[in-house]
């Protein structure tokens, strides 16, 4: 469901959001995109909160927080490799993955 909901703020068009600069490689981010901060309901997620930085940046900002919330919160880093498989990018390594949840 956290991939989902990222994908879907990820895919808005960046030329709509009033915050942050437009650059290559930027996409709309949620700015905590941290497991509190997303409200869900029957499988599905219903709302999102706290968007205390939201703007555009690269999508490995939000990814960065989402690994490491899942991590925090499950105390599995194998939720990592799940969560970057259902969010569309299979191909990062296990040591790709640790540096980017760590970067938060």
């Amino acid at each position: 469901m956290l991939a989902r909901a990222l994908q879907r703020v990820h895919a808005l068009d960046p030329r709509d959001c009033p915050f942050g600069k437009r650059v290559p490689g930027v996409v709309v981010t949620h700015g905590d995109a941290c497991l509190p901060n997303f409200l869900a309901s029957n499988g599905s997620v219903t709302g999102y909160l706290d968007l205390g930085e939201p703007g555009l940046a690269p999508r490995e900002h939000d990814l960065a927080a989402a690994l490491w919330t899942l991590n925090y919160n499950f105390d599995d880093t194998a939720l990592g490799r799940e969560f970057i498989k259902a969010y569309g990018l299979p191909g990062l390594s296990d040591a790709e993955i640790r540096r980017l949840r760590e970067s938060y």
